[in-house]
């Protein structure tokens, strides 16, 4: 059976990752789809320098993403690079050219949402952004369609995990916000570049996803009152103790 193409743009950590799922699950997906899903085709900056899963021998392994969307074998794009300039760039081509678009881009999707979803729909395309916000629950069908017919009222919800397991530490080991962070981004938990996580920007972009669809409305990330967690200290855990309370980066919509 031949199945269905996959090209995937993007082999850091979410993309490799990715391949690895797909590899090693790779009978058991086609078991539950009834066709095995093929990946044809990969882009990286820097492809010679990266490892494929045993398993994976897609046909063109490329550092040009326009190579992988032009592909006549890809069905599905796999955008995994993040961002909002290139990403974008991938996402609509793939749109424009009738193929389906996976992403797990909520700063895209927070962004450009709308537009890329009504691209999709003029190209006869799928945008599929579950993974954007919380994947593992999932919560984006939930929203549009499990409970279309409910008034939501409100919407709260921790949104970054990284932010998450640094408070935890600092809350059950007293120790200071740099020391966890430290540790965090040796376990892989946070990014070189923590900003995205610890000042809140990645939740943020995840509340306005989340609230464009629970409430109908257009919402720009930029507009949100945010403030992240480097300011919290084993000190202020005492604190929130003596007050039956405990701190966590809370999104409220």
């Amino acid at each position: 059976m031949k199945g269905v193409g996959i090209g995937i743009i993007g082999l850091g950590n979410v993309g490799g990752g990715t391949l690895t799922i797909l590899a090693e699950n790779a009978a058991e997906i086609a078991r539950k789809l009834g066709f095995p899903l093929r990946v044809v085709a990969v882009c990286s900056r820097n492809p010679q320098a990266k490892t494929l899963p045993a398993g994976v021998e897609p046909a063109l392994i490329t550092s040009d993403w326009r190579q992988v969307v032009a592909h006549p074998e890809v069905e599905i794009v796999a955008e995994l690079i993040g961002g909002v300039t290139v990403a974008a760039e991938i996402v609509e081509a793939a749109l424009r050219a009738g193929k389906c678009v996976v992403t797990a881009n909520k700063e895209l999707v927070a962004l450009r949402g709308p537009e890329l979803c009504l691209l999709a729909e003029q190209h006869g395309a799928t945008l599929a952004m579950e993974a954007s916000v919380c994947g593992g629950i999932p919560i984006h069908a939930v929203l549009r369609e499990g409970i279309a017919a409910d008034r939501i009222e409100a919407l709260f919800g921790i949104l970054n995990g990284t932010s998450n397991y640094i408070l935890t530490e600092i809350e059950q080991h007293g120790a200071g916000f740099d020391e966890v962070l430290g540790e965090a981004q040796r376990l892989g938990y946070a990014e070189a570049d923590p900003a995205a996580d610890v000042d809140g920007w990645d939740a943020r972009s995840k509340l306005a996803l989340l609230a464009s669809l629970a409430f109908g409305v257009r919402l720009e990330p930029a507009s949100i009152p945010t403030e992240g967690i480097r300011r919290v200290s084993p000190i202020d855990f005492e604190y929130a103790r003596q007050l039956g309370s405990t701190i966590r980066l809370l999104c409220s919509a």
